[in-house]
């Protein structure tokens, strides 16, 4: 082996790849951990429930408040249905967190954010600058972070973590994905 005990899988939406049920009980199989970003659309799917149990970390999208949620995917009642996945990852006990982009429009609900997902049983709060790749750069360019906005979200990220200190994690990457690729140390 190469000394890894972990599959992490992440989409587009990988509940949509026909093969996902195999592929997480065939990683168990193996004894690895199996960690899914998902948008929680397709939990309550008969898919959905059989693979969930083959999960051990979900990290749910959640893109801020449901106006802006549901803006952002471009789908009404997103955030309604996300929150319906929600509630069925908890019935099932699954340990989970929820990851979030910000945004220009999303960074000032950061304190709304933490809440929801302290309130709905989140273990970690995940925050990440907007990178233009994908379909943001065609359609998102203009909720790219400012200059001045990406200070303000790493106060906010250090007032949350001291806030909920042993009682949910606040994860903030703040290095740009070509920053990383060109440093890995």
């Amino acid at each position: 082996t190469y000394g890894f005990n972990v599959t992490s899988i992440s989409g587009g939406e990988p509940f949509i790849y026909p093969g996902l049920e195999e592929l997480l009980s065939g990683s168990h199989a193996l004894g690895y951990k199996n960690m899914c970003a998902s948008n929680a659309l397709l939990f309550k799917s008969s898919k959905g429930q059989r693979c969930l149990p083959h999960i051990d970390l979900l990290a749910i999208s959640v893109d801020g408040d449901e106006a802006l949620h549901d803006e952002i995917r471009n789908r009404p009642g997103a955030f309604a249905k996300m929150q319906e996945g929600v509630a069925i990852a908890k019935a099932q006990g699954r340990l989970f967190g929820f990851i979030h982009t910000i945004t220009e429009k999303s960074w000032d609900k950061l304190l709304w954010l933490a809440d929801f997902a302290f309130q709905n049983g989140a273990q970690l709060l995940q925050l990440h600058p907007l990178e233009l790749t994908g379909r943001a750069a065609l359609q998102y360019q203009h909720l790219l972070p400012t200059q001045e906005t990406l200070p303000r979200v790493f106060i906010s990220s250090a007032y949350l973590r001291q806030i909920y200190e042993g009682l949910m994690h606040i994860h903030m990457d703040f290095y740009h994905r070509n920053t990383v690729l060109e440093n890995p140390a």
